[in-house]
């Protein structure tokens, strides 16, 4: 446990992290930084492809069966502002 955030913010990122990336940014990174747009193409398809199976993996191996989130109170917060 980090004394800097709290532990759901830590699960968060985490959770963040075992999502594969989105094809817009991808491109767009690729091109400006004068990269080939269909490498990043297909990169990018193949690993949303890989990431239905990946994510769900990965987040069971961080996480195990269950994860304690503060969800309704999540999204109350967030209904609120």
């Amino acid at each position: 446990t980090s004394p800097l955030l709290p532990q759901a913010l830590l699960d968060g990122l985490l959770i963040l992290t075992c999502l594969p990336t989105t094809v817009n940014m991808c491109i767009f990174l690729t091109a400006a930084s004068g990269g080939s747009v269909a490498s990043a193409l297909c990169n990018a398809a193949m690993g949303n492809l890989l990431g239905v199976f990946a994510t769900p993996a990965l987040l069971f191996k961080f996480f195990g069966a269950s994860i304690e989130l503060p969800f309704v109170a999540m999204v109350l917060k967030l209904c609120n502002k």
